[in-house]
């Protein structure tokens, strides 16, 4: 039986290599980059998403991406910019969180579906100097047991 899967951050290496993989076993599986959903308009996207009836949702967005692009720099606790920590957060915890408020009523409503939010091994050993990335991939740890 061939179930219906939801990549978010199928743009990224893991995400793109994901989709590769459940394609070539059969699976039907359809790709979204964060930047094509609209995060700020959460109502429009449950609409759009709807009508797809996902059974399993994978969300591997995020990253250690800056304001600027790229990696933060500089990019430790006591001196990365505010602006870098704001987007940062966006991208690897809200992101994440406004996602699953997307896709995972449907799922809810029809009784069965399954998430998986995948954050990071820095979220286990936290990494020097990129402790907000892992500091924020070890905050998406516990809430993805709680969806």
């Amino acid at each position: 039986m061939s179930r219906t899967i939801a990549i978010v951050g199928s743009g990224g290496r893991l995400g793109a290599a994901l989709l590769r993989e459940w394609r070539t076993g059969g699976e039907q599986v359809i790709g979204f980059n964060r930047e094509l959903l609209d995060l700020g308009n959460l109502s429009c996207m449950r609409e759009e998403l709807e009508p797809l009836d996902f059974d399993v949702l994978v969300n591997c967005a995020g990253g250690d991406i800056g304001a600027k692009g790229g990696k933060p720099n500089p990019n430790n606790a006591l001196d990365i910019e505010l602006d870098d920590i704001r987007v940062l957060t966006e991208n690897n915890l809200i992101g994440t969180m406004l996602v699953c408020q997307a896709f995972v009523p449907p799922m809810v409503a029809a009784g069965s579906g399954s998430v998986v939010n995948i954050a990071s091994a820095a979220a286990h050993m936290g990494c020097s100097p990129e402790v907000v990335y892992s500091t924020l991939k070890a905050a998406v740890r516990p809430a993805k047991a709680r969806v």
